[in-house]
């Protein structure tokens, strides 16, 4: 499930998710990240938006071990 918060976020600033060129991709922690997910985010950033992570964490603790975080 992408993040909550950062959905709220994004509809309380007025901004919506569009079929259309994308000026800005914004990226949270998304523990469901598939390929086709992938594929559009870099579509969309060779096509010229900007990129915004959410957080500059490359690893995110967890029980025992590391995983990816939300900047990659």
């Amino acid at each position: 499930m992408p993040d909550e918060s950062l959905a709220a976020g994004r509809t309380n600033a007025g901004l919506e998710v569009i079929d259309r060129q994308t000026d800005a991709l914004v990226m949270g922690l998304d523990r469901e990240i598939t390929h086709e997910k992938l594929r559009i985010a870099v579509d969309a950033i060779l096509n010229g938006a900007a990129f915004i992570g959410t957080n500059p964490d490359l690893l995110l603790p967890t029980a025992g071990r590391l995983e990816p975080a939300s900047q990659i």
